[in-house]
């Protein structure tokens, strides 16, 4: 017995293996059924070229209000020190730390 997946399943998926975009040939039809599958989920579907095109949707409110509070705290704590930068969770940072392992 094949088991095989379903469109969603095959995009969610990926999605959740850390893809951050998926590429799927469909047609306009199955576009539209998909939105409908995953009205509730936090990804963003878009169609273009024949493709459904699917990433991680944004961040919820909630997450960023967080966000917010936690650099507004960091920086609040850390405004006078030197070498000392409170950066968005969209940076990425490199540390010299990571090459010495």
């Amino acid at each position: 017995m094949v088991a095989t997946l379903t469109l969603t399943e095959t995009i969610i998926e990926r999605l959740e293996r850390g893809e951050a975009e998926v590429r799927i040939g469909a047609s306009v039809a199955e576009y539209c059924e998909l939105l409908d599958e995953l009205e509730e989920l936090p990804y963003v579907i878009t169609y273009a070229d024949c493709e459904i095109v699917a990433k991680m949707g944004e961040a919820t409110e909630r997450h960023e209000l967080l966000c917010g509070n936690i650099i507004g705290i960091f920086y609040m704590n850390y405004l006078n020190k030197p070498d000392c930068r409170v950066y968005g969770s969209n940076c990425a940072v490199y540390s010299i730390e990571d090459e010495r392992g």
